[in-house]
C-alpha cells in the first residue's frame, strides 16, 4: 500500500464526513425553533483546514520546550511552520474551489493555510454543508439567535476541519466586571502591580511587543489620561482592524469599550518599558479565529494576552494556531473565567461563552484577592478571588482534552485534580479592585480574571527581556517550564502560593479550596521578582544529545521492536562534571548509572534497554522516566520511555491451544483440522490442514479495531503438493485481500496486507478448498502500524537532510516530483527496510526548483 504523504488519510472513504463537533450548541435541543434563517441572509465563515504530521509536530513541540533537547528554543518562523505542518497549497485549493462550487465569497486567505474566509447567503451554506440553520428564541437576551441543527458535514474528500460563524447565540464577552460604586479610593493602580509582583526588577519590557484579542475598540484619551495619573510613560499602540470593523468603540449598553481600556492599562502598569502594544480588534461581530490567526502569522508579538470568552467550545483549528504559536516561541496567556468552580462539562459546553479556557497549548490564568501595606506598597497576602456568588476566579477539569505531559503529578485528592484530564488554571494574579479609565471619561475599579491576564503576560514582556538580553530565545510556551518550577524545591521562591480562599460556586458548591501547590483555584499561584530569572536561567552544562523521547512497541510478552536506546552525555561547562542516572521504572535497565565527564570532552554513551519485566506486562501503555542529575546544580534533565504493548488483536493465530478455539467455522470442513504434523506447522507445536472438501471451507474471526487506524495484517500459507482444483482466499470485513485458484505447489510464504476498519469491529476470513491435497496456515497475527511522517528538515553543503519516522521490518520508498499539477513520481534512491524507527534522506539541492515529496509503505 502506498502513502502518500501528500493525500489524505487512509484506504476508502465514506461520500460525506462530518465535520469536528461543537457547531451546534446543546441548548438548541431543548428549545423549539421559530423559523429560518432567511435564504438569503449573508453570513460571514472561517473555514479551518487540518494539520499535516501531526506526530512529528508534537515531537518537534516536545523538543522545543525541554532544556535537554538540542532543539530547545529553537523556534520556526511562520513560513517555516507552514512548509512543515500547514496545509498544502493543494488542499487549500481544493477547500477553496469547494467553497466556490457553493457560491460562496473568498473574503480572505491566510499565508499559513490553516484558515479561509468566505461569505455565503444561508441557503448556500446550508447546501454546502448539509445542515440546516434556525432560528430560536435566546434564553436570556430579548432577541432571536440563529444555529445549526445538525453537525455539519462535506464531501470526505474535501480537507476542512471545521467552521465558525454558523451560530451567534453569543458574541465574544469580555472576562471583567465592574465594581458597585465609583471605587475610586484604594483601587490599584499603575505601579501598584509592580510594587506586589515585581518589587525591585530592573526589566520594564523594553524591547517587547504585546500582542491583544479584541473585539471592541478604545478612546485613546483613556488610555493617556490612565498614564498620566498613574506617572506611567506613553506605550506606543498599533490596532489591526480584522473583519470589515472600523475601530469604533460600540456604544450604549453593548459596549465592552471598557475591556480594552482595561488590558491596556493594565499592561502598561506592569511593564511600562514595551516598546508597542498591537490590538488585533475584530469587533463586535468579529471571528476569534482570524485574531489568533493573525497574530501567529504576523509572529510580531512575543507576548500574547486574551481577556476575552466565547461559545464553541473547544475549537481543533483554534488548538492548531496555538500550537503554530507555541512553535514559534509565543507565549498566549488567556483567562480562566469568571464563573467560579466549573461544573463537570461546563468549560467544554459549546454553549457556554468561556473557550478556550482549557486549551493545552495557552497558559490559563485565574485570579486573586490582593492585600498590600498601601499604595505602591509590598504585598502583604492574597487569598482566592471569589465574591462566593458565582462570581469568582473559575478552575475546574476539561472533559475534552487529556492531561498533558507537563502537568503530571499535579492532581491529589486534597487539590480535588484529574490525573487523567487538563485542569486549570496554571497560574493567577490578582483579579479584584483594579481602577480603570474607560468610556471617554468614566473611571471604576474591576474585578474579572481579564484584569489577570493582561497583567500576566505584561510579566512575560519582563522576562523576555532578560532573554532577549543575555542572548536566549524568547520563553514561548510557557507551561512547561512553569510547571517544572512548580515541581521543584524552588517553588516557594518563584512563586507566592495561594492557601487560602475557594472559588466554590452555585452550580459547584464542594469545589474547588485553595491547598499548598497547585490548585484548581489559583493554578501555581501568582509571580515573584525571581520567576523572571527562574525563566531566563541557562541551560545547565549537563546536557542529553538524544532526541527528546523514544518509544517502543510490541505484543504482550515480546518481542518489542526498539527494546534499547543509547543517550549520549556531554559536558558543556569548564569544570568537570558528574552525573548520576535512574528509571522510574523496574521494566528498564540504565546502564551505566553514573559517571563524569571532562569538559567539552567526547560524550558518554548511557545504554537504556527493556529487560525480561517487560515482557510479563499486560496490554497497554507504559511510560518511564529516565532522570540524569547534576548533584553540583541539583539540575535534573530526563527522557520519556513510552511502552507499547499491544494485545494481539487476533486470538490463537498460531493454533497453539490445538483446536480452533476463537475462531469461527463455517463451510464443508470436514477434512479440515488444527494439527501437530511438522509438514503443516511453521512454527511452534500446531498449525492448520486446510481441505482436501468438494466445497468452500472458511474460518473467521471478529476482532476489535479502531476506526481509522492502519493494521498489518500477516499470516504463512503453503500447498506442499500441488494440484487442481484448488482455492485459497483471504477477506476483511468482506473485501477481497487474496485469492487464488489453481495454485501451483509452494512452501511457506508470508503475505502481508495493510488493512484499515471504518468501525469498532472487522471480519477477518479464510476460505479455502483443496481436492487432491491440504493447505497449510499458521501464524496470524494483526498489529497496529504508525504511518510514515516527515520530521525534521534542514540544509547544509548543499543537501537537503530530512528524516522520516517509521515502523522497523518495513519497507519504504522516498519519492519526489517537481509539478503537483501533473505529478510524475520518482524514486529518490532504492528502498529502505528498516531496522529501527527513523529512516534519513538526503538530497542534493537544485537543479529543479521545487522539489515535492512523499514515502510509501509496504510490508
Amino acid at each position: 500500500m502506498a502513502l502518500a504523504l501528500l493525500a489524505s488519510g487512509w484506504g476508502a472513504v465514506a461520500a460525506e464526513k462530518p465535520l469536528s463537533a461543537g457547531h451546534v450548541p446543546p441548548l438548541v435541543r431543548r428549545l423549539a425553533p421559530r423559523g429560518d434563517v432567511a435564504p438569503t441572509n449573508v453570513l460571514r465563515l472561517a473555514l479551518g483546514l487540518p494539520l499535516r504530521h501531526r506526530d512529528a509536530l508534537t515531537n518537534l513541540l516536545a523538543g522545543l520546550y525541554n532544556p535537554a533537547s538540542s532543539n530547545y528554543h529553537r523556534f520556526l518562523t511562520p513560513a517555516e511552520f507552514t512548509s512543515r505542518f500547514g496545509p498544502t497549497s493543494e488542499d487549500y485549493l481544493a477547500v477553496i474551489r469547494y467553497a466556490q462550487q457553493q457560491h460562496f465569497i473568498i473574503t480572505g486567505e491566510h499565508p499559513n493555510r490553516l484558515l479561509l474566509n468566505v461569505a455565503a447567503a444561508a441557503a448556500d451554506i446550508e447546501r454546502g454543508f448539509h445542515t440546516h440553520l434556525r432560528t430560536y428564541q435566546h434564553p436570556v437576551e430579548p432577541r432571536l439567535f440563529f444555529a445549526p441543527d445538525t453537525e455539519p458535514s462535506v464531501p470526505a474528500e474535501i480537507p476542512l476541519l471545521d467552521v465558525s460563524g454558523l451560530s451567534d447565540l453569543q458574541p465574544p464577552r469580555p472576562l471583567s466586571q465592574p465594581l458597585a460604586g465609583s471605587a475610586t479610593n484604594g483601587a490599584y493602580l499603575g505601579n501598584d502591580f509592580r510594587a506586589a509582583y515585581a518589587p525591585g526588577a530592573p526589566q520594564t519590557g523594553a524591547g517587547q511587543v504585546m500582542g491583544m484579542v479584541q473585539f471592541d475598540g478604545y478612546y485613546p484619551t483613556d488610555i493617556s489620561n490612565y498614564e498620566s495619573q498613574a506617572g506611567l510613560p506613553a506605550v506606543p499602540i498599533e490596532t489591526i482592524l480584522l473583519d470589515d470593523y472600523d475601530g469604533t468603540p460600540t456604544p450604549g449598553a453593548n459596549s465592552r469599550n471598557a475591556e480594552v481600556s482595561l488590558d491596556l492599562e493594565l499592561a502598561v502598569a506592569m511593564a511600562p518599558g514595551l516598546a508597542k502594544i498591537i490590538l488585533y480588534d475584530a469587533g463586535p461581530n468579529g471571528a476569534p479565529n482570524d485574531v489568533l490567526n493573525r497574530m501567529a502569522n504576523d509572529n510580531t508579538a512575543r507576548q500574547l494576552s486574551c481577556s476575552w470568552g466565547w461559545t464553541g467550545g473547544p475549537s481543533a483549528a483554534a488548538d492548531q494556531i496555538f500550537q503554530q504559536m507555541a512553535a514559534q516561541g509565543q507565549s498566549f496567556f488567556c483567562a480562566s473565567g469568571d464563573d467560579g468552580a466549573y461544573a463537570p462539562g461546563q468549560v467544554d459546553d459549546p454553549g457556554q461563552t468561556v473557550a478556550p479556557a482549557d486549551s493545552p497549548y495557552i497558559t490559563i490564568v485565574g485570579g486573586t484577592t490582593l492585600a498590600t501595606t498601601g499604595p505602591g506598597g509590598a504585598r502583604v497576602s492574597e487569598t482566592v478571588w471569589n465574591k462566593t456568588n458565582g462570581f469568582g476566579s473559575s478552575g475546574g477539569i476539561s472533559s475534552h482534552y487529556p492531561l498533558p505531559d507537563w502537568q503530571q503529578g499535579v492532581a491529589t485528592s486534597a487539590n480535588g485534580g484529574s490525573a487523567a484530564a487538563r485542569n486549570l488554571p496554571d497560574v493567577a494574579i490578582v483579579a479584584e479592585n483594579i481602577m480603570v479609565f474607560y468610556a471617554s471619561g468614566a473611571r471604576r475599579a474591576f474585578s474579572g480574571t481579564s484584569c489577570a491576564t493582561p497583567l500576566w503576560a505584561a510579566f512575560a514582556a519582563l522576562a523576555n527581556e532578560q532573554a532577549a538580553a543575555h542572548g536566549l530565545a524568547p520563553l514561548g510556551f510557557l507551561n512547561p517550564a512553569l510547571y517544572a518550577l512548580g515541581a521543584s524545591a524552588d517553588y516557594t521562591s518563584v512563586f507566592h502560593d495561594i492557601t487560602n480562599g475557594n472559588n466554590t460556586s452555585p452550580n459547584s458548591p464542594n469545589l474547588f479550596f485553595a491547598e499548598p501547590g497547585y490548585d484548581l483555584c489559583t493554578g501555581w499561584g501568582t509571580p515573584t521578582t525571581s520567576l523572571i530569572y527562574a525563566l531566563t536561567a541557562p541551560p545547565d552544562p549537563l546536557t542529553l544529545l538524544s532526541a527528546a523521547n523514544f518509544s517502543s512497541t510490541g505484543l504482550a510478552g515480546g518481542p518489542f521492536n526498539s527494546p534499547s536506546v543509547t543517550i549520549l552525555l556531554t559536558n558543556s561547562g569548564s569544570n568537570e562534571l558528574a552525573w548520576v542516572a535512574g528509571s522510574s521504572a523496574p521494566w528498564l535497565t540504565v546502564s551505566p548509572t553514573n559517571g563524569a565527564l571532562e569538559p567539552g570532552g567526547p560524550a558518554a554513551p548511557v545504554s537504556v534497554s527493556l529487560n525480561a519485566q517487560a515482557n510479563a506486562l499486560p496490554a497497554g501503555k507504559y511510560v518511564a522516566t529516565i532522570a540524569f542529575t547534576n548533584p553540583a546544580t541539583s539540575a535534573v534533565l530526563s527522557r520519556q520511555f513510552t511502552l507499547n504493548v499491544n494485545q494481539q488483536l487476533i486470538q490463537n493465530g498460531g493454533f497453539e491451544t490445538g483446536n480452533f478455539t476463537s475462531w469461527t467455522q463455517s463451510g464443508n470442513l470436514i477434512y479440515t483440522s488444527v494439527t501437530a504434523s511438522s509438514t503443516f506447522v511453521h512454527s511452534g507445536k500446531y498449525g492448520v490442514q486446510a481441505g482436501p472438501s468438494p466445497g468452500l471451507g472458511y474460518l473467521s474471526q471478529i476482532l476489535p479495531t479502531s476506526p481509522g487506524q492502519l493494521y498489518l495484517l500477516s499470516f504463512w500459507v503453503e500447498y506442499p503438493l500441488g494440484g487442481i482444483t484448488n482455492f485459497f482466499q483471504v477477506t476483511w470485513s468482506g473485501a477481497t485481500l487474496f485469492a487464488q485458484a489453481n495454485a501451483a505447489a509452494s512452501t511457506w510464504t508470508n503475505l502481508q496486507y495493510f488493512v484499515q476498519s471504518s468501525s469498532n469491529t472487522a471480519v477477518l476470513q479464510f476460505g479455502f478448498r483443496s481436492d487432491p491435497a491440504y493447505f497449510g496456515l499458521d501464524d496470524i497475527t494483526l498489529v497496529p502500524v504508525t504511518p510514515p511522517s516527515f520530521q525534521q528538515f534542514a540544509s547544509a553543503n548543499g543537501q537537503l537532510n530530512f528524516s522520516i519516522a517509521a515502523a522497523p521490518g518495513l519497507i519504504y520508498q522516498v519519492q519526489f516530483a517537481t509539478n503537483l499539477s501533473a505529478p510524475l513520481w520518482m524514486n529518490l534512491g532504492p528502498p529502505v527496510t528498516t531496522t529501527n524507527t527513523t529512516i534519513t534522506v538526503s538530497d542534493p539541492i537544485g537543479p529543479d526548483p521545487t522539489r515535492f515529496y512523499r514515502v510509501l509503505m509496504r510490508p
